[in-house]
């Protein structure tokens, strides 16, 4: 399963976002989720035919030793003795083993298409970042000069309270003056 890690890492290493091409960034995002979302629905189904071949196998297993259990070192056959044998055969265990690693694998995957989901939501944030930093005319973010890399929820609560007096302090001097009322 060493090729299915391999791609799993090379598409969690795609997910980081270059803010200087959002553009591109954007454009990509429905690429990399379809990609994503294939390599999900694969490692899941693996995961799924994995748990089916344990089942067979452990039936497969417990009728053998129902058969001759003397060979499963059995003297006595009881449930408790047969489910002993089952889960120490060593075909079970190589079929358990298998199992739990496709199981990892689709776990894991379950991680990445929210992360990708994640990275979606992130995208258009930066996007709105970029745009309002860009188009800004109250100069309201040109005296930080806002680093997008250390956003955080607090600067962003700080920004919109600034925002929000700046607003207030205008609305009430055109009020005073008189501007935008039908007066």
């Amino acid at each position: 399963m060493s090729a299915l890690q391999d791609r799993l890492r090379e598409l969690k290493a795609r997910l980081p976002i270059d803010r200087t091409r959002l553009g591109e960034e954007c454009a990509g995002q429905a690429v990399l989720f379809g990609e994503i979302g294939e390599f999900v629905s694969e490692l899941k189904r693996d995961a799924r035919t994995a748990k089916d071949f344990l089942d067979l196998e452990r039936s497969r297993v417990r009728k053998g030793i129902r058969e001759n259990p003397g060979g499963a070192g059995i003297s006595k056959l009881t449930e408790s003795a047969l489910e002993d044998a089952v889960i120490t055969h060593d075909d079970y265990r190589k079929a358990l083993t298998a199992y739990t690693e496709a199981q990892y694998l689709a776990d894991c995957a379950n991680v990445l298409i929210t992360a990708a989901e994640e990275r979606k939501s992130m995208i258009k944030d930066a996007v709105t970042l970029y745009v309002h930093e860009w188009y800004s005319t109250k100069d309201d973010l040109a005296p930080q000069k806002v680093d997008l890399n250390k956003v955080t929820e607090d600067r962003i609560n700080d920004l919109r309270r600034s925002s929000a007096a700046q607003r207030e302090q205008e609305s009430q001097g055109e009020e005073n003056t008189g501007v935008g009322t039908n007066e």
